[in-house]
């Protein structure tokens, strides 16, 4: 006893749709299998549709994730041979499906205190002679958070994965480029009578440029551009007195900079004034697009 061969039969897309007080409507669809028994003296329709419980059939329609099964019909052919008709609803509010929901958005603010390198204005944070404190100066930063809540199909952890704590490589939203970086992204499995989806909440963190930087460096650890070395046509060589002062002649002006000293970031040049510092920048989180993510 036992089913042989399951085929499908195709009959183009059979569906309709009711909705008599254009509110809730009904939909509903069908398909029809062939079943091919091995024992026709011992299967019968009852032990087909019994065999019939392959998810496939009792679960989802294929070309709509909201029909479910609701009804099976089978009826022999001849010895072998069972035609099987699966009848699929669903009933609804137009346009209620969890999936169609829109987005629910908050909108936080969170205070982190961090070191910084630069005032309001973006001058650099020293002493007179060009030196930097110690202990550095600490600063409240105030940055957006934006959480977000969304009703997805599912929800796959490396899928998340990809995202957390990146930093949006595109606009995602009204924020630009390099602003946006992903600090949570979780999903909660809903079960809605017949219904499963996921629940799908994400938490951005939306920073500013530091002064004098650009948005698409806003994540960007920064680190001011001193040491006490310096490229000297094309090689390097330590920091003198002499560098920082011409009118030190002798032994005076031989002697190495006992303190850091700025350069430029890009020739290696000694910069005397403190007024034209300079930062390296440095990327350290991954960028992804975030309107991938699917969640506005």
């Amino acid at each position: 006893m036992g089913i042989s061969l399951i085929t499908e039969r195709w009959s183009g897309d059979n569906s309709q749709q009711t909705s008599p007080d254009a509110k809730n409507y009904q939909l509903t669809a069908e398909r029809v299998l062939d079943i091919t028994v091995d024992d026709p003296l011992n299967d019968n329709s009852f032990t087909v549709m019994a065999a019939m419980l392959d998810p496939q059939i009792r679960n989802a329609y294929p070309l709509d994730y909201y029909l479910r099964c609701d009804d099976l019909k089978c009826e022999r052919v001849t010895p072998n041979l069972f035609k099987l008709t699966a009848h699929y609803l669903t009933k609804a509010q137009l346009e209620q499906s969890p999936l169609d929901l829109p987005a629910d958005v908050e909108y936080d603010v969170i205070v982190t205190e961090e070191e910084i390198d630069c005032d309001a204005d973006g001058n650099h944070i020293c002493t007179i002679v060009g030196e930097s404190f110690d202990p550095p100066i600490r600063a409240p930063l105030y940055d957006t958070v934006v959480r977000v809540g969304r009703n997805l199909a599912s929800y796959d952890d490396a899928w998340a994965k990809s995202f957390r704590n990146r930093v949006n490589s595109t606009d995602w939203g009204a924020y630009e480029a390099g602003s946006a970086r992903v600090v949570s992204l979780k999903g909660q499995s809903v079960l809605d009578k017949d219904f499963q989806y996921a629940r799908v909440t994400a938490e951005i963190q939306i920073r500013d440029a530091a002064p004098g930087s650009t948005i698409d460096k806003a994540w960007y650890r920064r680190v001011a551009a001193k040491g006490f070395w310096i490229l000297d046509s094309g090689k390097p060589r330590r920091i003198t007195a002499g560098d920082l002062n011409s009118d030190l002649t002798g032994n005076a002006a031989a002697q190495f900079a006992t303190e850091p000293w700025f350069h430029d970031t890009t020739t290696g040049a000694l910069i005397v004034s403190k007024d034209d510092a300079q930062f390296y920048e440095f990327k350290i989180f991954q960028t992804e697009d975030l309107n991938e993510l699917g969640l506005i």
